[in-house]
């Protein structure tokens, strides 16, 4: 990992301790004072604002450097936890308590998309992204389990005021880590404000994968809203414990999350990606029927943490398959609509989680909750294989595609796009490839085989081997092919077309350097 990303990576850690601290801190704080039906209402109406305005202020995250965008965000939403402890140190009503919290959940909303959009920019391979989003899986896991611990321990001795104090000082920590990141950002090219505001919704729409993805996050999120609100009730009122017990149970969550996020790892490079999402996704479920009939606090526990690493598991998958789906200029407004998903999902958990109780009883609802997890694993289970029959990665042509000097440094996720669109074709000798002064349609690398380079004015120019490319001028410039391509024996070679090839090449500040070394490259000579 570079010194970059581990920096990115501490940042995020920093983030997503109090994040979950805080929410924790909130439930306690709201139980208190009205029991379970004032935690899911004010708990879910904070969340409101920020699933209406995330996807409008996530723009900053692909039209400015992301380096500085993700330490505005950082240093913002430390701002806002200082305004929550003085609310809350002041003693303010419930109503300003909701209205403080619900622009701290603006910022961490608009925050977090740049982070998973970063994190392609930095990792070095496919296989590198899908252990970053673990690395990202974990901490967030290690978030949900130390977030209530410490929540519960503090609220315990200073309050929700503490607890809110120990966030503040986190985020500018985390602030600190991202001072002088040299990021690019996704989207340098002058569009309308309002048009570059919906094109994260509008790409969200038009592809039927990245909707299901999105979903899937959204639905994730409710099932964690759920077991948060469960577990604080559940603990309270049949276990009997007090916040720390509280605390205990909501953080097994994230424990299990640990052990979910340490094994993905083991996904990078697997195939069926989604369709593991999806079994995994059930596996969410079925644990919490089982908390249903438990009566000890570290069974349930227990069951608790194997349902978050299961969740570890679905968090993983649908980050990287999303990372791989979307277009890299917009890619932190697509999260940011996932994050919206995310927000909607913890509304209806925490909302819903209360009628639920009032209607069944506490231990019910979990088995209820887990029941519903299971039948939507499966009715999503389609869509899911759909996805994997897109999302194959071949690796021979990625090798392949590596070997070009200008698209070796091409972020992961736009090799992965240019390999899945790409065709074999093969040639016998003395076919004619491409023609000088016709228009350019593909870009080609050859597999095996040898092909001769000419031009009109002065014959033969090189030779073409394995492991080389021919075409990129005629795409690049827009210019009519330069130079005549012919077999000189039987080969193998693969073609991008041209549309393919200036979406992956073009459409990222990598492919913009890449650009222009070639054309300054093809001008000197």
């Amino acid at each position: 990992m570079n010194f970059r990303l581990f920096r990115i990576m501490v940042a995020y850690a920093l983030f997503s301790v109090p994040e979950i601290a805080i929410w924790v801190g909130l439930l306690i704080f709201l139980y208190d004072r009205g029991g379970a039906s004032a935690a899911g209402l004010i708990g879910g109406l904070s969340l409101v604002p920020a699933i209406l305005i995330s996807p409008l202020v996530s723009t900053f995250g692909d039209r400015m450097p992301r380096g500085q965008a993700i330490f505005i965000g950082y240093a913002v939403t430390a701002l806002l936890y200082s305004v929550l402890a003085w609310v809350w140190a002041a003693g303010a009503p419930t109503f300003v308590v909701a209205l403080a919290l619900s622009l701290l959940y603006i910022a961490m909303s608009a925050t977090r998309p740049v982070h998973y959009a970063i994190v392609p920019q930095l990792a070095e391979t496919p296989e590198g992204l899908v252990r970053a989003n673990s690395v990202t899986i974990f901490i967030a896991s290690a978030g949900m389990f130390i977030g209530p611990l410490v929540a519960g321990w503090l609220h315990d001795r200073g309050g929700a005021t503490a607890v809110a104090v120990f966030c503040a000082i986190c985020l500018g920590l985390a602030a600190v880590s991202c001072l002088g990141l040299h990021l690019p950002a996704g989207d340098d090219e002058e569009t309308d404000a309002a048009d570059a505001i919906s094109a994260g919704l509008r790409y969200v729409w038009s592809s039927p994968r990245v909707r299901t993805l999105v979903l899937v996050s959204g639905l994730l999120f409710l099932a964690a809203s759920a077991m948060d609100v469960l577990g604080v009730t559940f603990a309270a009122s049949v276990l009997n414990t007090s916040s720390t017990g509280q605390g205990i149970l909501v953080a097994a969550v994230g424990f299990g999350g640990l052990i979910g996020a340490a094994a993905g790892s083991a996904l990078a490079g697997k195939p069926r990606l989604a369709q593991m999402m999806g079994f995994a996704f059930a596996l969410v479920g079925l644990p919490l029927i089982a908390v249903t009939f438990s009566r000890s606090l570290w069974l349930a526990a227990l069951l608790c943490g194997l349902s978050g690493a299961a969740g570890a598991l679905v968090a993983l998958a649908n980050d990287t398959l999303l990372q791989r789906c979307a277009a890299d200029d917009v890619l932190a407004r697509v999260f940011a609509v996932s994050e919206s998903a995310m927000l909607i999902g913890y509304v209806i958990g925490a909302f819903g989680v209360p009628a639920l109780v009032a209607f069944v009883g506490p231990a019910p609802s979990y088995a209820v909750l887990g029941g519903l997890l299971c039948l939507v694993a499966a009715a999503i289970w389609p869509s899911l294989r759909q996805i994997d029959r897109t999302q194959h990665l071949p690796e021979e042509i990625i090798e392949l595609l590596r070997k070009i000097p200008f698209l070796a440094s091409m972020r992961p996720s736009g090799l992965e796009r240019l390999a899945q669109s790409a065709t074999w074709v093969p040639v016998v000798a003395g076919e004619r490839v491409i023609s000088e002064g016709d228009h350019g349609d593909a870009f080609f690398i050859v597999k095996d085989g040898r092909l001769d380079v000419s031009t009109a004015d002065a014959g033969h120019r090189r030779a073409l081997t394995a492991g080389e490319g021919f075409g990129e001028i005629a795409l690049l410039l827009d210019v009519p092919r330069t130079a005549t391509v012919t077999a000189e024996e039987d080969a193998q070679l693969l073609r991008i077309e041209r549309d393919d090839f200036l979406a992956a090449v073009t459409r990222s500040q990598d492919g913009h350097r890449v650009a222009r070394e070639v054309a300054a490259a093809h001008l000197s000579s």
